[in-house]
């Protein structure tokens, strides 16, 4: 009976070892198996993390790519546009300036065939002294001297005075305010333009001549001839020839 016992409770322990191990390994197993699934199951996560990460960052990419191309694009455009804008400003100058340039032009021909026409058509006036007011003022300065003269068409005249006044048609007179229509004469550089002049003792000429200085010459001068009477022709003053006279200063310029 004991050994009967004997056995059984060995049998009985033997039992509990297998038992006891067997649920030791199934344990052990399960947590291996767990944890490979851990394992796993955040491999995979991160994969996916990783694999969203890179999508997004691609996406990122490729959205700043588009950006960049559409900024370009937009700055290309605004740029054509102003381009287009300038160049329709140029070509709106372009053709509104021959027009302008061809208006002033015109008018600049028409002033200068004015002028022109007004030169060649303007009347010859005549010696029309104001007496009244020639013989109220008083004498300035007196000269006594020789007088010559000269015409428009001289060599190296050109028709014009130093004065700036137009000559060529012959006219050898000037409208005066105060003094009337009088004679031109060459003065010397020492009389300002405007000077008037009252000469005395021409021959063929019974009343004194009031004349203006608005021209000079290269032999006027105190020491010389005192003054260059203008006459119509280079014909009409060699028949002046030089003569003696009295020079009378009744204003200084203008």
């Amino acid at each position: 009976m004991k050994q009967f016992l004997s056995i059984a409770w060995k049998g009985l322990l033997v039992a509990l070892l297998v038992v006891t191990l067997g649920g030791f390994l199934y344990v052990n197993t399960t947590k291996t198996d767990e944890i490979n699934l851990q394992l796993i199951s955040s491999s995979l996560v991160n994969q996916v993390k990783v694999g969203n990460y890179i999508q997004v960052e691609k996406t990122n990419e490729e959205e700043n790519k588009d950006n960049e191309v559409k900024k370009v694009k937009d700055e290309e455009k605004e740029e054509k546009l102003i381009a287009d804008e300038n160049k329709e400003i140029v070509n709106l100058d372009e053709k509104e300036t021959p027009k302008e340039t061809s208006d002033t032009t015109n008018e600049e021909r028409e002033t200068k065939t004015e002028q022109k026409t007004e030169t060649n058509t303007k009347p010859k006036t005549s010696y029309k002294p104001n007496l009244e007011v020639a013989n109220t003022m008083n004498v300035l300065k007196t000269y006594n001297g020789s007088i010559t003269a000269y015409g428009p068409d001289c060599d190296g005249c050109g028709g014009l005075v130093a004065h700036g006044e137009n000559v060529s048609n012959g006219n050898i007179y000037y409208q005066d305010k105060t003094f009337g229509s009088i004679r031109i004469v060459a003065g010397d550089a020492s009389l300002k333009f405007g000077t008037i002049v009252r000469i005395k003792g021409l021959k063929d000429t019974k009343d004194p001549v009031i004349a203006i200085v608005l021209d000079r010459g290269g032999n006027i001068s105190f020491s010389k001839v005192y003054f260059d009477l203008l006459e119509e022709s280079e014909d009409a003053a060699g028949n002046f020839g030089t003569q003696k006279a009295v020079f009378q200063i009744l204003r200084y310029g203008f």
